[in-house]
């Protein structure tokens, strides 16, 4: 909050947008900050449908606090749709201006336009069009009998059992059953517990880390940490078993591993926070 304070005197505009559907939208621009802000001054809370991210925001209106227009107007979304609406409608009408020129419908393949939005004339097939000669290059004129559709051959194992799944899935089920078969009549108690968590943690480390987006790894930057911490306490637990075994050497990989991870998430982290500060 600090932090924002001290932007809120340098900025002329602060468009704020955290909203959590469902729930009512943090608040991140207190009063103070507003207060600090330079007459003539806007802030733009997008969130103002569910409470707003600005302390003094009243959803659905728009007014003059200080000096400083606050605007919580809920239907910023919706009025997109006119200009979506608008484009679209124009695309539309300029296109009939094109095709029924003098009031009698003319297919011109001779306009650009015409003759790229066309597939089949005259019982000819038109598609692809030539393409548009520019100055960036020299292209080649294509026309639909160039085109050579190829077909790779389907594998073995993607053709469907019994019309329910395809033979690579039913033979990964009967390999997975095979293998749980032999773990349930010869392994002892204590390695089948041992496999249970190993594959219920490959799953939590799949669709928690390997399966998420890029984009989202700095937010789940914290989760992360807290799961290598679970990592290495269980590491440091098997490093205490005989030293030299193999259950002492998987120890301190997985407690090396795990470590590097959270010191570099907190690395990430603070790097992350210098960019909000001025002059980094």
């Amino acid at each position: 909050m600090a932090m924002f304070r001290e932007q809120a005197k340098e900025c002329d505009i602060i468009i704020t947008t955290a909203a959590i559907p469902g729930r009512q939208a943090p608040v991140l621009i207190k009063q103070e900050a507003i207060e600090q802000m330079k007459a003539g001054s806007i802030v733009m809370d997008l969130a103002g449908s569910s409470g707003g991210n600005c302390e003094l925001t009243k959803p659905g209106e728009s007014y003059v606090y200080k000096g400083v227009t606050i605007i919580g107007s809920d239907m910023t979304n919706q009025a997109m749709a006119w200009q979506a609406s608008t484009m679209y409608s124009n695309n539309i009408s300029n296109l009939f201006d094109i095709l029924c020129k003098d009031k009698t419908f003319e297919i011109n393949m001779e306009d650009q336009v015409v003759r790229g939005m066309t597939c089949v004339f005259e019982s000819e097939l038109t598609f692809p069009p030539p393409v548009v000669q520019t100055s960036a290059g020299t292209p080649s004129k294509l026309s639909g009998k160039d085109i050579i559709e190829t077909k790779k051959k389907p594998s073995p194992l993607s053709y469907r059992v019994l019309d329910l799944a395809p033979a690579g899935e039913f033979l990964g089920l009967l390999l997975i059953g095979a293998f749980f078969g032999i773990v349930a009549a010869y392994a002892p108690v204590s390695f089948s517990q041992q496999l249970s968590y190993f594959i219920l943690s490959g799953f939590l480390g799949y669709y928690l880390i390997w399966a998420v987006e890029p984009a989202l790894f700095s937010p789940l930057m914290s989760t992360s940490n807290a799961l290598s911490g679970v990592v290495i306490l269980g590491g440091l637990l098997m490093v205490s078993t005989p030293q030299g075994s193999p259950t002492s050497v998987l120890g301190c990989v997985a407690t090396a591993i795990a470590a590097i991870n959270v010191f570099g998430g907190f690395a990430v982290s603070f790097r992350m926070l210098l960019m909000f500060k001025k002059g980094n």
